[in-house]
């Protein structure tokens, strides 16, 4: 006796089975969920941290790419025949850009880092002394009493903690930072250890970002060439032509964007520290680093960074404090109304309402990053959706001729 398997019932309790295995299985990610998510971190956070000298090396190769093309064009055009060894010519061009580079960054660091780290001893030896201001003003506070009492006593418990912190306790956090357990740290020459395995890392993370970037840039062409015949391969006509634009458009938005926005950002920083170098603040080259670091954040971003120098200004000096808020808000008016709209406004072409909420739903999605890259972001979308209420018109239109009845 033969026996007849029922295929639509087979199908049915298959169908069945796959979808409560599917349920049991976002139960169980549900249910751990906060294990996971550490776990993927975790994962995420150790790659990123291998690969992070590849990445470096990948966005020095894309910001150098262009200036290294005017070298390039530059010595095809004044050198004979040049075009017939153009691999060397690139090399060559490849190693002034970073010669450049290098001259400029040891430029920069060699006019701000001894005035900035005079200014960040200098405020360091202050410390205990502004401290010591503080705390006797939150006790001063907290014998009046009043509705804001637990705010003060968490600012005079953290200042307290900060009083008591030693030496040892910042080269533990130093021996921490480079990846040693503080514990083994007893000594000088430990410590010198530690710093010697720094040093010997960050070389070996400079020398493949270097080659990276070299290498990147040699076969640039090459490169796009073979990403461009696979996704000619992979892709139809019409979605090839659409990500070719896509890619094009997203990264000249954001070539201009980040480069302008870097320049500008510097130039902010310098008005500032020569601002509070009128003033007479204290520590002012320090003060305005810190503002041209904050100040890619657009908006929000130097009124972050002259906070310390408020602060700290006006524990020594009120009315130097005042002034030093009043240059601040100059500026950001300076940077928000006159160069941001001329050097970026052409770039990005989104007007400030737009830019703020871009700017908040950046911070507010992916933090300090979000905020940073929020813009070009916007950018690209607006430009996005441009294209495609054009092309929906110009359909539309196509449409309304063909069929002039409706």
């Amino acid at each position: 006796m033969k026996f007849k398997i029922d295929m639509e019932l087979v199908k049915k309790y298959g169908y069945f089975l796959v979808g409560a295995l599917i349920l049991l299985l976002m139960y169980k990610i549900l249910d751990n969920f906060g294990a996971i998510a550490t776990s993927i971190g975790s994962v995420i956070t150790g790659t990123l941290e291998v690969l992070m000298p590849i990445l470096i090396g990948i966005v020095l190769a894309y910001f150098l790419f262009r200036p290294m093309r005017g070298i390039e064009k530059f010595i095809f055009k004044v050198v004979p025949n040049s075009q017939n060894k153009s691999r060397g010519v690139r090399l060559i061009s490849i190693l002034i850009v970073y010669a450049i580079t290098i001259v400029l960054i040891i430029l920069f660091f060699y006019a701000t880092i001894p005035s900035v780290v005079e200014s960040l001893t200098g405020l360091i030896s202050q410390t205990p002394q502004y401290l010591e201001t503080i705390d006797k003003y939150l006790g001063e506070s907290l014998a009046k009493g009043g509705a804001a009492n637990d705010i003060f006593i968490e600012l005079k418990n953290t200042i307290e903690s900060f009083q008591n912190l030693t030496s040892r306790d910042i080269l533990n956090q130093v021996a921490s930072y480079f990846g040693t357990n503080p514990d083994s740290v007893k000594n000088i020459g430990n410590f010198a250890f530690v710093f010697l395995k720094g040093t010997v890392g960050f070389i070996i993370s400079f020398s493949i970002v270097f080659f990276i970037g070299m290498y990147l840039m040699l076969d640039k062409e090459r490169i796009s060439d073979q990403v461009d015949r696979f996704t000619k391969a992979v892709l139809n006509k019409t979605l090839y032509n659409g990500s070719h634009w896509a890619v094009l458009t997203i990264d000249a938005i954001f070539y201009k964007y980040f480069t302008g926005k870097i320049l500008t950002s510097m130039l902010i920083g310098f008005l500032y520290y020569l601002g509070l170098l009128v003033i007479g603040v204290q520590y002012a080259p320090l003060f305005g680093v810190i503002v041209a670091i904050t100040n890619v954040i657009p908006y929000f971003g130097p009124i972050i960074g002259a906070v310390p120098a408020v602060v700290i200004t006006l524990i020594d000096d009120p009315a130097k404090a005042l002034w030093a808020a009043i240059w601040i808000l100059i500026v950001q008016q300076f940077d928000g109304n006159v160069l941001a709209p001329n050097v970026l406004g052409k770039i990005v072409e989104l007007n400030p309402f737009w830019v703020l909420v871009s700017v908040i739903v950046g911070g507010s999605l992916f933090g300090v990053l979000g905020m940073f890259v929020a813009i070009p972001m916007f950018a690209v979308i607006k430009v996005f959706f441009e294209e495609a209420l054009l092309r929906w018109e110009r359909k539309k239109e196509q449409l309304e001729l063909e069929d002039p009845l409706d």
